[in-house]
């Protein structure tokens, strides 16, 4: 069985992962956002995987702007 933690993690992987096609960016210069998805789903623990991944999209979504958030 898999922890909130292992949950968490797969979820984040595959939000980057789908950012970074989004953004057309190498999946590794998204690196600098895993600690703000890491921090913004901390609490979801009640959340599968799917939905985390829906949340932390929904969040980089939001965060989107100005030059240095483009990748955000």
């Amino acid at each position: 069985m898999r922890t909130p933690e292992d949950c968490r993690n797969a979820a984040i992987s595959r939000i980057l992962r789908t950012w970074s096609l989004i953004k057309m960016v190498p999946e590794h210069q998204l690196s600098i956002l895993r600690p703000l998805l890491v921090e913004q789903l901390a609490e979801q623990q009640q959340m599968n995987e799917n939905e985390l991944v829906v949340l932390g999209l929904k969040y980089l979504h939001q965060r989107g702007g100005n030059a240095r958030q483009n990748f955000m």
